[in-house]
C-alpha cells in the first residue's frame, strides 16, 4: 500500500470517517458479513419470531462497499434459519446453522454461525420492548395522529411511546376494552383499522400476516398482557457502521442493536425509526438502507428506538483531484484542507486584500471599513497586516449550551435523550428567583429568596432538585443563589456542552454556517459536518480559559476564512465543507449604519445620543421600521432563527424609492450635496472616495469611464450624485459580505 493511500486513510480516521482498527482477514480474501452490534458469534436468535439484519461489505480501493443486496445467501444445514435478499435471517426450527454469501466474482464470505432457541416456546411480547415500538414505527403516535395532545378520535396514545403506562391503559381499559379481541385478534379495532381492513382515517399502516401484523396479532392472542415486570429495559441502541465514506448513489443497509440493562441485545432494525437530516442528500427506508444521491458533502440519519437515539453519518465524495491547497496557517486549515482534499473538493482561491479587509471589519467590528483604513492596508506591504487588522476590535455574543430542550417541558424530547426530569431539573436553579423594584421604575432587580432550591416532576410529583444537562445533583445550601452553580457547572472544563456551543455560534458568526446547523440545535442526532474539527476547535477554546479574543483570532487568521466567495467549477453548491466564503447580507444593523456612512448622513434613533450606530442599540424597543423589514429580531425568543435573512419585496422598495432613503440622499448636509459642491475637487478623486467607502476597493477603469460619462451628461449636479450614491446602494457588492 503506497505512503500517499496510507495518509489518505489517516485523514479520513481523523474526519471519524473509517476505522483504522485491523480488519478481518477474510477482508483480504473478499467478502465480510457483520451482524452489527451483537457480540461474538454465534448469533443467538430467541423464538421463532425473532429476527437478524445481515450487512455484507465487500473491500474496495475506496473502502467497503455494501453489497447485501447483490450477494447469494446460503444457510447450512438447511431447515434451521432462513436468509431473504435484503439479508434478513428469520429462525425455522431450533439448531445451529452457518450463513454464508457469494457474489460472482469475489468468492464467498467467511461463514457466520447463528443458533435458534425455544423456536416452539418463544418469550411471551412484552408491551413496553415490542409493542410501543411498532405504533411509534408506524406513525400511530405522532403528533399528527393519537399522540396529538387530545388524541384523534377519541383514541389518545403518549407522544412517540414515551409513556407506556399510559398507552397501556389507554389501548387495554379504555371503551370497555373494545379496541382488543382476546376471542378473535383479528376483529381487534387496533389490527382491523391498523390494517385498512375497517375505514382508518390515518389509512392503512400494516400489511396483514407481515411480521408486525403477527406480533400485534400475537401479544393480542396472548391476552394483552403488560408484559414481564421485572424484565431488562433499553439502556441504548448501537448503529452499525457508525460512519461510512461513501460513492455518490451509493447504498448501505444499516443495522441497529438495542442494548438492554442486563446486557443482552436484541436485533431491532426493523422496529427503529429512520430521518435523514438534509432529504437532498440521502433517502432512507422503513428497513433501514440509506441511499445517498450525487450532492457531494455529509448526511446524517437519525435513529430513534423507544427512547433512544443514535446516529449514522455517510460523506460523499466529489471526487476530484485536489492538488492545490492555500498554507495552512493553524489547526483549522488543517481540518478544512484534510476534509477537502477526502472529499476531492477543490477550495476556490484566497480573496483579494479589499474584499478581506471589507469582510473582518464587517465581521469584528460590525461596519464597513473606513476610507483612510481601506487606503492605509492597501498601501501596507507589510505581511503581518491581516493578523493585526484583526486584533483591532471584537465583538462578544451571548452563548448558551446549544441544547433545544423545550419539548422535555411537556415529555421526552423526540430527538435526543433529555426527559422531563432533565428539563425540571434545570428549571430549579430558577425556582427561587424572586423580583423586586430597581434603580429606576423601568427596571426591575431579581434575587435569591433564601428558600431550597427545587421544583415538582408533573406526571411523578417527585421534588427534584438542580442539576445541570446529564450531570449529578449538586449540594446546594438554601441560602447559596444556585445559579451561582449554574454557571460552575457550565464553565467546568469537562462540561460536554457550554465549550462546544459558543465555538459553533461563533464559527456561524464568520463563517456563514454552523459547523452544526442550525447552531443552537447541538443534540446527538444533528452531528458536525467536521467533528474532529469542532473538538479541536473546542480542546484549544477551554485551554486558553474561554478566551474569546483568542477564538476570534484563530478563525480569522486561518486561509479557511480568507477563501474568495468566488465558485470553482466543482464547488458552487457546497454548503457544508467551506470550501469557499459563502457570501451573506448585511444583518440589518449593520447595513442601517453602512447606508448612514454612505449617504452622509447619521439616522437619529430616540433615546439614544447623537451619533449612535443602530449596532449600539440596547434592545430592540427602538423603533425602526428599516430594522423591522431586514429582518432584526423582536427578542421574543431565543431562537436565532428570529433574525430574518430571506429577501422580500419591501425590502426592495425601502432601497428603491423610499422616503427614508430619499432623504438621506438629498439631504442638504450629505454625501451627495458635498460631493457636488466640492468643484476643486478631481472628478476620479469623488468616485474613487465612494468607491472606497462602499466596497472597500478602488474602482476599476471601466467603472470609472462609465461613472464619468454619466456624471458628464448630468453636468456634475447633485441630482447625479444622489443617482450615484443610489445605484451604488442597491448593488449586490454593497448589500452583501463577500
Amino acid at each position: 500500500m503506497s505512503s500517499a493511500f496510507n495518509r489518505l486513510l489517516r485523514i479520513a480516521a481523523v474526519a471519524g470517517l473509517v476505522s483504522m482498527a485491523p480488519k478481518p482477514a477474510a477482508a483480504e480474501l473478499g467478502l465480510t458479513l457483520h451482524a452489527g452490534g451483537m457480540g461474538e458469534t454465534p448469533i443467538v436468535l430467541i423464538g421463532q419470531h425473532a429476527r437478524q439484519q445481515l450487512v455484507a461489505l465487500q473491500p474496495t480501493a475506496a473502502g467497503p462497499s455494501d453489497v447485501t443486496r447483490e450477494v447469494a445467501w446460503a444457510a447450512q444445514p438447511p431447515g434451521v434459519v432462513a436468509v431473504d435478499s435484503r439479508g434478513v435471517v428469520t429462525p425455522l426450527a431450533d439448531g445451529d446453522a452457518v450463513i454464508t454469501a457469494s457474489l460472482a466474482g469475489s468468492g464467498a464470505a467467511t461463514g457466520l454461525q447463528i443458533q435458534v432457541r425455544q423456536f416452539a416456546d418463544s418469550p411471551r411480547v412484552h408491551f413496553a420492548n415490542e409493542v410501543v415500538p411498532l405504533l411509534t414505527k408506524h406513525g400511530c403516535n405522532g403528533g399528527g395522529c393519537h399522540g396529538a395532545a387530545a388524541g384523534q378520535n377519541g383514541f389518545r396514545l403518549s407522544l412517540l411511546g414515551f409513556e407506556p403506562d399510559e398507552d397501556y391503559a389507554h389501548l387495554v381499559r379504555e371503551s370497555r376494552g373494545r379496541r382488543l379481541s382476546f376471542v378473535l385478534p383479528d376483529r381487534s379495532l387496533l389490527l382491523a383499522k391498523g390494517a385498512g381492513v375497517m375505514p382508518h382515517g390515518g389509512g392503512a399502516r400494516l400489511a396483514v400476516g407481515s411480521p408486525d401484523y403477527s406480533l400485534l396479532r400475537r401479544w393480542i392472542a396472548e391476552g394483552g398482557q403488560p408484559g414481564d415486570p421485572t424484565a431488562p429495559t433499553i439502556d441504548r441502541i448501537e448503529v452499525f457502521p457508525e460512519s461510512r465514506l461513501m460513492q455518490p448513489e451509493d447504498a448501505q443497509q444499516l443495522i441497529v442493536t438495542a442494548v438492554y440493562s442486563d446486557g443482552s441485545r436484541r436485533d431491532v432494525t426493523a422496529t427503529a425509526v429512520y430521518e435523514a437530516n438534509v432529504p437532498e442528500m440521502a433517502a432512507v427506508t422503513r428497513q433501514g438502507l440509506v441511499s445517498v444521491r450525487a450532492e457531494p458533502g455529509d448526511v446524517a440519519v437519525m435513529i430513534r428506538f423507544q427512547s433512544q437515539v443514535a446516529v449514522f453519518r455517510a460523506t460523499v465524495p466529489l471526487g476530484h483531484v485536489v492538488d492545490s491547497l492555500p498554507p495552512v496557517r493553524n489547526l483549522i486549515d488543517e481540518h478544512v484542507f484534510a476534509k477537502l482534499k477526502l472529499l476531492g473538493l477543490p477550495p476556490s482561491p484566497l480573496t483579494d486584500e479589499a474584499s478581506f479587509l471589507r469582510r473582518v471589519t464587517i465581521d469584528i467590528a460590525g461596519r464597513l471599513p473606513t476610507k483612510d483604513e481601506v487606503e492605509g492596508f492597501l498601501a501596507d506591504g507589510d505581511p503581518d497586516k491581516w493578523d493585526r487588522t484583526k486584533s483591532r476590535v471584537e465583538d462578544v455574543a451571548q452563548l448558551f449550551l446549544g441544547q433545544r430542550i423545550t419539548c422535555a417541558k411537556c415529555h421526552h424530547h423526540p430527538f435526543d435523550r433529555w426527559s422531563q426530569g432533565d428539563y425540571h431539573r434545570l428549571l430549579a436553579f430558577f425556582s427561587q428567583l424572586g423580583e423586586k423594584p430597581g434603580y429606576s421604575p423601568a427596571e426591575s432587580r431579581l434575587f435569591h429568596q433564601g428558600q431550597q432550591a427545587e421544583v415538582e416532576h408533573p406526571k411523578t410529583k417527585q421534588k427534584l432538585t438542580p442539576a445541570g444537562l446529564g450531570a449529578e445533583p449538586p449540594q446546594i445550601p438554601a441560602t447559596e443563589d444556585p445559579r451561582l452553580a449554574l454557571v460552575d457547572w457550565m464553565t467546568d472544563a469537562a462540561n460536554p456542552f457550554f465549550a462546544r456551543a459558543v465555538v459553533n455560534r461563533y464559527w456561524k458568526h464568520f463563517f456563514g454556517r454552523g459547523l452544526v446547523d442550525p447552531e443552537d440545535d447541538m443534540r446527538a442526532t444533528n452531528p458536525a459536518t467536521n467533528p474532529a474539527l469542532l473538538e479541536a476547535l473546542t480542546a484549544q477554546f477551554v485551554s486558553t480559559g474561554y478566551d474569546l479574543k483568542e477564538l476570534i483570532r484563530l478563525m480569522c487568521r486561518s486561509n479557511t476564512y480568507r477563501l474568495s466567495s468566488e465558485p470553482n467549477a466543482v464547488n458552487l453548491a457546497d454548503r457544508q465543507n467551506f470550501s469557499r466564503f459563502a457570501p451573506r447580507r448585511l444583518p440589518a444593523e449593520i447595513l442601517a449604519d453602512a447606508i448612514d456612512t454612505l449617504t452622509g448622513v447619521v439616522t437619529r434613533y430616540a433615546g439614544m445620543p447623537a451619533g449612535a450606530r443602530a449596532m449600539e442599540l440596547p434592545d430592540t424597543d427602538f423603533s425602526s421600521p428599516f430594522l423591522e423589514v431586514f429582518g432584526r429580531p423582536k427578542g421574543e425568543s431565543a431562537c436565532e432563527c428570529e433574525r430574518g435573512t430571506d429577501a422580500n419585496l419591501s425590502q426592495g422598495l425601502q432601497l428603491l424609492n423610499s422616503s427614508d432613503l430619499a432623504g438621506k440622499l438629498g439631504n442638504g448636509s450629505g454625501r451627495a450635496n458635498q460631493l457636488a459642491n466640492a468643484k476643486d475637487q478631481p472628478v476620479e478623486a469623488k468616485i474613487e472616495e465612494l468607491y472606497l467607502i462602499a466596497y472597500g476597493r478602488q474602482p476599476t477603469p471601466a467603472e470609472t469611464e462609465i461613472v464619468i460619462a454619466y456624471l458628464d451628461e448630468k453636468q456634475h449636479t447633485k441630482q447625479a450624485y444622489e443617482d450615484l450614491i443610489w445605484s451604488l446602494v442597491n448593488s449586490k457588492e454593497f448589500l452583501f459580505t463577500h
